[in-house]
């Protein structure tokens, strides 16, 4: 199985991102207008490889390059 693929400047920007979520919603980037283009683009286009970098137990299948 190949893994998800996430760039590290990505990487970087979740780790201090703030994000929120409640019930059975979704994670959301709180403030998101306050992020860069790039970054927003990555996340509204490539959202299940944010999750799965986020989530402890998916983290394992995503690659950082």
């Amino acid at each position: 199985m190949e893994s998800l693929q996430i760039p590290n400047w990505v990487v970087k920007e979740l780790e201090s991102a703030s994000i929120g979520s409640h019930g059975n919603c979704p994670r959301f980037l709180r403030g998101f207008d306050s992020y860069s283009k790039e970054f927003q683009s990555f996340w509204l286009n490539n959202y299940d490889i944010c999750n799965a970098w986020l989530n402890p137990l998916t983290r394992k299948f995503v690659e950082v390059i």
